[in-house]
């Protein structure tokens, strides 16, 4: 087993669209690249936004670290908030120049400084003037990311740890626990587990005491899963 892919979390196209409510073939357009016809009908290779940190195995199929997930997360509320890719493209070859990491988006330096590193820096570079509006981007910065940062734990400016629903604190995503699935923070069993048995016994009650956690764990944990499913 390759030992380098531990600690890192490990999540593939699909997991990461469940998790991130996204399609996973964008997941995997932004991670892989694409093809596409240009203006003149023909064929041009767009290449992905990062090389992601798990290579591609024998199947084909893109695999996300976590740290490609808190990345892929930043990327999709740009696009929900009505960004084109272009746009996105142009923010995060300039966000790695300035924030000086190649996984600009989900260091905590651009959380902090996001505000006065952006709006001060990029977009006063002629060559982006035609493609990141100031208006457009304050707009998007304070009202979709800036919420999104507050969901992530960091340790020397990158993120170790996600609470993927808000209002459940309970659960978390932490790559060096469980391969970064989603877990109950305090005892570390998967949410899936919990909603699997609460399931079975039918109420909240019999599972905390059958698993000697917080019946409010239990709660949280179904909630979520049944919010993965989209029930």
């Amino acid at each position: 087993m390759d030992t380098s892919l531990f600690n890192i979390g490990l999540y593939t196209s699909i997991e990461a669209s469940r998790l991130l409510h996204t399609s996973a073939i964008s997941i995997s357009r932004w991670l892989s690249g694409y093809s596409r016809k240009d203006s003149d009908g023909d064929a041009m290779y767009v290449p992905p936004l990062w090389a992601p940190d798990v290579p591609k195995q024998d199947y084909n199929q893109v695999q996300l670290s976590f740290r490609d997930l808190m990345e892929t997360r930043f990327v999709n509320a740009f696009r929900e908030a009505g960004l084109p890719l272009q746009r996105i493209r142009a923010l995060y070859i300039r966000a790695q120049d300035i924030v000086e990491s190649e996984r600009p988006f989900s260091t905590s330096k651009f959380y902090t400084d996001g505000q006065k590193i952006f709006f001060e820096k990029i977009v006063t570079k002629d060559d982006l003037n035609a493609m990141l509006d100031l208006g457009d981007y304050q707009h998007v910065f304070k009202s979709i990311i800036l919420p999104t940062f507050k969901d992530i734990e960091y340790s020397d400016g990158a993120p170790i740890r996600w609470t993927p629903q808000r209002g459940a604190k309970s659960i978390v995503l932490d790559p060096k626990r469980s391969f970064g699935q989603p877990i109950l923070r305090d005892s570390g069993i998967p949410t899936s587990t919990i909603a699997t048995v609460y399931s079975g016994y039918g109420n909240a009650e019999d599972v905390a005491e059958a698993y000697l956690i917080p019946i409010q764990d239990v709660l949280e944990a179904v909630s979520f899963e049944r919010h993965l499913a989209g029930i």
